[in-house]
């Protein structure tokens, strides 16, 4: 399966860590994973998926998958908008608390 997970930045958080792992474990499974995020490479964390930083999660960046998955609610209409594969919400809790900045 080809799967891309949408992750909005790399700062060192237990959210991103999941991510990462989940990725890596997927990758280990013998799937094809690419992580899109709009922040560099973790240099803190030992990812073996394939790696892109891009500057917007649009439909030019995000290439065709299986899966296009979500990592956070900011992130899951890319997911749906991009029509890329099919959309996926990894929600890890509740989400409702955090808003928008702006």
């Amino acid at each position: 399966m080809r799967i891309v997970y949408l992750l909005e930045g790399t700062e060192t958080w237990g959210g991103v860590k999941v991510v990462l792992a989940h990725a890596n474990g997927l990758m280990r499974l013998g799937h094809q994973v690419l992580v899109l995020s709009k922040g560099p490479a973790p240099s803190w964390f030992p990812l073996k998926t394939a790696f892109r930083q891009v500057p917007a999660f649009t439909a030019e960046a995000i290439p065709s998958a299986d899966y296009v998955i979500g990592t956070y609610w900011i992130t899951v209409a890319s997911a749906m908008e991009a029509k890329r594969g099919i959309p996926v919400h990894f929600c890890q809790g509740y989400e409702g608390d955090f808003y928008p900045e702006g």
